[in-house]
């Protein structure tokens, strides 16, 4: 939904220092090798009430460890563990209300079925208790970032009884957070906390806590009741150990129920990362020869008699950028490596300068070798650095005028390399064996308390490092990526021009609406039954259909489709909407329905341009031989263009910024690309599609879908996978709406399409544009704050098979939450 309110000026943007409200501006690191935790002994208090409270948390996942409990909060007694909030295993979040105030029972635990993978940004989890109520299910609810989770039993378990009392903040028990508490050392919570509420006696919904603005979940301050055990943490201090006001567990609600910590050290608490400005940390879930990571995702130590290859949450294409490197241990030459990789490939378990660590198969990289010695793929070469243990290496990334260079220990080094242009590139390190670091994004100067504060922050005032930041560079945390032109505070949203609407069929006529806007090309197909996916546009007109899972001809049927409204479009014999049909429908807005001609090419064509939101739809008639060309009305050369001659049997064409002269994808069929009969003759520019009408001579009706990636909205790339579940993490700028993907090498590799509402979580729920196979649920792809990340051996993930894809944002990584 577009921004409302009054603009300075001419502006297109509001005062993004603005959009939160300052309530949950600092952190706590929790570090699941450290036994971090707080304690509150509430023995001498009884809650208000026993069987109501809720509990209201900002979380940052670190490690996510397969078959390793993490720990929010919990509880105890001198006996036994008697429940917890806590992130399992398989990453569900599970509650268990504890005792039923003798501590004989705990077979009431309740979990999500929802995945919780995301690193790289922030979640806001409330756990709201009532057992008063009379419905089983309505007596434990879980939210997260704003949404209401779907939740069941654990095996063996059922949902709490009515009337059952919890025992957090029970006398005689204590509540424990990062870890289940004393005697019970394990379920070590890993990231970072903030802004933690615990209310005793009340049940709160989300909106209590936080607010919608303009699609992104922020926090709001709680100004309600505590109730008599209820405690407010803000994590804004720097003392550590006995509880106090001046201590991290330092309660702020006026009910001076303070926290003892254990573990936890002074360059861990009050830090900058938090969720109204989130900083870069190592990739966790990019960890292909499992280093070990730690101290909030910021410290790695290489395994085994091989390389690990590591990036970071954050890519950037563009300004200037500044981060800090401290080398702990290096047990060999030739052991640390560190620098930037080109983003969209795996890690692999090679080091840089290996001769298999092509550009084209493994990714751009550029970086600084231990042994006086910089490196690049394939090669390395002589440069003075003195990189010793206990060496911090300062890098300055400049992507204005592509150039990266260093500083060792305060000294400029200058300039290692004038790095390949139009790259997007991420901070990365590459560690043999044992080689350990620790980085610094702005989060910590001390380098976990083995230096002492730098204070130094950026230009905007964003970051502690250890060194001065020289001028003109930015650490690098979403308070300093650059404001979107579509996004949450400016003057329209991604939901603008496209959305994904869910819907049951009921075999007669109804409207389609929740788009938000009039749709100018709708793709619709039923989810459970194997129908067609149909396609209409406003250009063609109502009732003109297009099947993209064959190469038949456009249908013309008024009943398909009658009307495009101001919120969707009115159906009726379309498959979508079948009786007994559960459905989806994907709508995109190009300029209402308006179009207009167009002389830019050879030919005249019509055209319905969205040049904001880079989206065109344009018709035309070729002539029945020769090359031609014909405008397609956006600002820039298209990235990918979808083209379908009308009135033949021809395939459906799909031309995408990988592909050379000659090439082309079929997207009603899985085959690899072709470049036999192709109907295009690439003279692609910022304002023709040049044609090859002898590619079918039988039919000149032509309809092209246009498009070109807007940063922060959509972006039409190529990712390399490597076959396994930990496979390659895309990185698009934002948290993916949607995603069209295909295998583009080898035959048999099919289309995809995923959204994020179905089912609105991870793992990704997919259908097939060249098939009319129902949806699929196998887990295959998640959707996260800032990109995609594969989960599948094969399929989309098989090795050695270049993918493209393109992908429309729910929000920006500026201001979206963990996915």
């Amino acid at each position: 939904m577009a921004l409302l309110g009054n603009l300075t000026g001419s502006s297109q943007f509001f005062n993004s220092d603005a959009f939160y409200n300052g309530v949950a501006t600092q952190s706590l690191r929790f570090d699941d090798g450290s036994a971090h935790k707080l304690t509150k002994d509430f023995s001498g208090s009884s809650p208000d009430n026993d069987k109501k409270m809720t509990i209201s948390v900002w979380a940052k996942r670190g490690n996510v460890t397969t078959g390793s409990t993490q720990v929010i909060l919990a509880n105890y007694n001198a006996v036994r563990f008697l429940g917890e909030l806590a992130w399992d295993g398989t990453d569900i979040l599970r509650f268990d209300p504890g005792g039923d105030g003798n501590g004989s029972s705990n077979a009431y635990t309740v979990q999500t079925t929802a995945l919780f993978r995301d690193v790289s940004s922030w979640y806001h989890i409330v756990l709201a208790y009532d057992s008063t109520q009379g419905t089983d299910t309505n007596r434990v609810k879980l939210y997260v970032n704003g949404t209401q989770q779907t939740l069941t039993a654990k095996s063996g378990h059922t949902f709490p009884p009515q009337n059952y009392a919890h025992l957090y903040s029970y006398a005689g028990a204590n509540n424990t957070i990062g870890e289940f508490g004393a005697g019970f050392d394990s379920g070590e919570l890993d990231g970072y906390l903030s802004e933690f509420n615990f209310i005793d006696g009340l049940t709160l919904d989300p909106t209590y806590f936080g607010e919608t603005k303009n699609g992104v979940w922020i926090a709001k301050k709680y100004t309600g009741s505590y109730g008599t055990n209820g405690y407010r943490l803000q994590f804004n201090q720097t003392g550590v150990g006995t509880a106090s006001t001046s201590t991290i567990g330092a309660d702020t609600s006026g009910n001076n129920n303070h926290f003892t910590s254990s573990g936890i050290v002074a360059s861990d608490c009050n830090m900058p990362d938090s969720p109204e400005n989130n900083f870069a940390t190592i990739l966790s879930t990019q960890n292909q020869a499992s280093a070990t990571l730690s101290e909030g995702n910021l410290k790695a130590v290489g395994t085994g008699n091989n390389w690990d290859n590591l990036q970071s949450t954050f890519a950037v294409s563009s300004g200037k950028w500044y981060w800090e490197v401290k080398v702990l241990s290096i047990p060999e030459l030739n052991s640390f490596a560190a620098g930037i990789h080109q983003t969209g490939f795996p890690a692999q378990s090679l080091h840089w300068y290996s001769s298999n660590y092509t550009a084209s198969d493994d990714g751009i990289v550029f970086g600084v070798l231990d042994v006086n010695e910089k490196v690049t793929n394939t090669t390395t070469s002589s440069f003075t650095l003195g990189i010793a243990n206990n060496s911090i290496v300062q890098f300055r990334l400049n992507l204005d005028d592509n150039e990266l260079s260093v500083s060792v220990d305060g000294s400029d080094k200058g300039k290692l390399f004038d790095i390949t242009a139009n790259v997007e590139y991420t901070p990365a390190l590459s560690i043999y064996k044992t080689t350990s670091c620790t980085m610094n994004f702005g989060q910590d100067s001390t380098f976990v308390g083995t230096e002492t504060a730098g204070g130094n922050a950026d230009e905007n005032g964003n970051g502690d490092f250890h060194s001065a930041v020289p001028s003109g560079y930015l650490s690098l945390c979403t308070a300093n990526l650059p404001e979107p032109t579509i996004g949450p505070n400016s003057l329209t949203q991604a939901d603008d021009y496209f959305n994904t609407v869910l819907y049951s069929g009921n075999g007669g006529t109804q409207n389609i609406t929740g788009f938000g806007f009039q749709p100018d090309w709708i793709w619709d197909k039923s989810r459970n039954n194997t129908f067609s996916h149909m396609l209409v546009d406003s250009s063609r007109g109502v009732g003109k259909y297009l099947r993209t899972n064959t190469n038949g001809a456009e249908v013309d049927d008024a009943s398909i489709l009658t009307h495009f409204i101001s919120d969707g479009v009115t159906v009726g014999d379309i498959n979508g909407n079948a009786s007994g049909s559960s459905s989806v429908m994907w709508g995109w807005k190009a300029n209402g329905g308006t179009t207009s001609s167009n002389s830019d090419g050879s030919i005249t064509s019509t055209v319905q341009a969205n040049t904001t939101a880079g989206f065109s739809i344009v018709t035309a008639t070729s002539p029945s031989s020769g090359t031609w060309s014909v405008g397609h009305g956006l600002s820039k050369k298209p990235d990918m263009i979808i083209q379908k001659y009308l009135a033949s049997s021809s395939r459906w064409t799909v031309w995408h910024n990988i592909l050379t002269s000659g090439q082309y994808l079929g997207l009603n069929e899985s085959n690899a690309i072709a470049s036999s009969g192709t109907p295009f003759n690439f003279n692609i520019t910022d304002s023709v599609i040049g044609g090859n009408a002898d590619y079918d001579a039988t039919s000149t009706a032509v309809v092209y879908y246009v498009f070109h990636s807007v940063e922060g909205y959509s972006k039409i790339g190529v990712y390399n996978p490597n076959n396994t579940t930990d496979n390659a993490f895309v990185h698009t700028g934002f948290k993916p709406a949607m995603v069209i993907l295909k295998g583009a090498e080898i035959n048999n590799q099919e289309w995809g399409i995923l959204d994020n509402k179905r089912p609105g979580y991870n793992s990704v729920y997919f259908l097939q544009p060249q098939s009319t196979a129902a949806e699929s649920t196998s887990n295959i792809v998640d959707f996260l704050s800032n990109g995609f990340k594969i989960r599948e051996t094969g399929g989309v993930g098989y090795l050695t098979s270049k993918y493209i894809y393109m992908a429309f944002a729910e929000a920006p990584f500026k201001y979206a939450n963990a996915g």
